[in-house]
């Protein structure tokens, strides 16, 4: 504090003390090495960005395949986020900076497929997500994948009226509705909507379904207008 209260230079900073931009430094060092690694990366714009106080980010990025590096916490290995179109696909940490540089370049410079990235890189998990933007249906993808969640969500759930949620999100699904609307929740009830990502803009239409001993109560809201919750038998 004293050395900072006496006017002393950012780069005397650095060299006296490590703590001070820890993370902004790290993910420097990770951002010259990587591109040391892979010169294609260079044209991926990579910036770093500042969020709040010493929490930053590296992020890479061209047409509309990208890459987050930051750290989280405590740990020393930093999390390394790859998205297609703004949905993340898949994530690893690693040390290895050759290694993350090496699926960097694949995976923004050469824009690989999924398919070809799992056997490249078989230490990825690459969920079933990546399969549908691969076969140009990521709209279906991101779709199927939310009721996905909101099973696993009810199966983590033990009150008596969970059978019935998840006996109408089956008859749901065998209508193929998990391909043509999201699934997301609010509390312990069921919302349908046509959001592409998470969370629901002002006035975007949903539906609501609120279970209980006593049945099902339906909801719906459009442009802003929000219905009261009607019971509704299934």
């Amino acid at each position: 504090m004293a050395d900072w209260l006496d006017g002393a230079e950012l780069p005397a900073l650095y060299s006296n003390y490590s703590f001070v931009d820890q993370r902004k430094r790290e993910l420097t060092t990770i951002r010259d090495q990587i591109v040391a690694c892979q010169s294609t990366l260079a044209d991926a714009n990579p910036t770093i960005t500042c969020l709040a106080a010493d929490c930053y980010r590296l992020e890479l990025g061209k047409e509309k395949r990208s890459c987050e590096v930051s750290f989280w916490g405590k740990n020393e290995c930093p999390d390394a986020r790859f998205s297609w179109d703004e949905c993340q696909l898949f994530e690893f940490q690693s040390a290895d900076t050759t290694h993350l540089a090496a699926v960097a370049s694949r995976w923004i410079s050469d824009q690989a497929m999924p398919s070809s990235m799992r056997q490249e890189f078989p230490d990825l998990k690459i969920g079933e997500l990546a399969d549908y933007y691969e076969n140009g249906n990521p709209i279906e993808g991101e779709f199927v994948i939310s009721w996905n969640s909101m099973e696993h969500f009810y199966d983590d759930m033990n009150h008596s009226w969970v059978p019935l949620a998840k006996a109408f999100i089956a008859e749901m699904r065998k209508q193929r509705y998990d391909r043509k609307l999201r699934a997301g929740q609010s509390l312990w009830s069921l919302i349908l909507s046509r959001s592409r990502r998470h969370g629901l803009e002002e006035g975007q239409a949903a539906v609501q379904f609120w279970f209980s001993d006593r049945g099902m109560s339906v909801r719906h809201s459009f442009e802003g207008a929000s219905s009261e919750p009607q019971p509704a038998p299934i």
